[in-house]
């Protein structure tokens, strides 16, 4: 998994988180978290939001990353449930 792909898997388990809680999670340091977000916003599939002075990011209702063809979207599904799966075993 790309790191993109598990900050936006983060993000639908985890909305509002901020960039210390993400960066914490994903086991990453400094700034590079921020790359993979001004990614996402700029895709539009992450969205940002000022809560208590502090940015909190989120993943834009009814958006499912490269899920342009539905097949594609219950694949990804499907897969991301096995390696969450293969991960416990």
């Amino acid at each position: 998994m790309t790191r993109y792909e598990q900050l936006y898997a983060f993000l639908r388990e985890h909305p509002a988180s901020d960039a210390q809680a993400i960066n914490h999670a994903l086991g990453t340091s400094g700034k590079v978290i921020y790359y993979e977000i001004k990614k996402g916003m700029q895709s539009g599939e992450i969205q940002a939001r000022k809560i208590a002075g502090r940015y909190r990011y989120s993943t834009k209702a009814g958006v499912c990353f490269g899920c342009a063809n539905p097949l594609t979207a219950l694949f990804n599904r499907y897969l991301l449930t096995a390696r969450r799966n293969s991960k416990v075993a």
